[in-house]
């Protein structure tokens, strides 16, 4: 693995550092836990993170997430969206291979985005909660939030 300007190049093996380098960009370089959610609709790795102030979901995926709830938190280059994914800011470069596709989701709102987009990933979401959460409160949830902050 190949560090570039204090963050991680990704190469097939290592997308679960690079996600983690993107989640340190996106909320803070303190990471207190990073947990993969295993999914089948996702090529390549979804991880949940905290850190001490925020939080998120990191998608690094060998292809594209295409539907459209979720293009708006595509991070690409040196421009990535803010939290909410409604205006994009200047950020040091992360070096994204193109053979990558990355995606920042915060644990507030954007999340929902998310799980709007690919249901079947509210079921590796309950399994990450506290127990009686279910997948259909957490799609429940999702759909109400994105309703809300589309």
């Amino acid at each position: 693995m190949t560090q570039i300007t204090g963050y991680y190049q990704a190469k097939p093996a290592s997308l679960s550092a690079f996600a983690r380098a993107v989640a340190s960009k996106q909320w803070g370089p303190e990471i207190n836990d990073q947990r993969q959610l295993k999914t089948q609709v996702i090529d390549g790795y979804l991880g949940d993170f905290d850190t001490p102030s925020h939080g998120g979901y990191v998608v690094v995926s060998r292809s594209e997430l295409t539907h459209s709830a979720v293009q708006k938190y595509k991070l690409t280059g040196d421009l990535w969206p803010n939290s909410y994914g409604s205006r994009q800011y200047r950020v040091a470069v992360l070096n994204i291979p193109t053979s990558l596709h990355v995606y920042a989701f915060e644990e507030d709102c954007a999340w929902a985005a998310l799980v709007v987009a690919y249901p079947e990933i509210a079921k590796d979401l309950a399994a990450s909660f506290l127990p009686g959460v279910t997948p259909e409160y957490i799609l429940e949830n999702a759909q109400a939030s994105f309703r809300q902050y589309p």
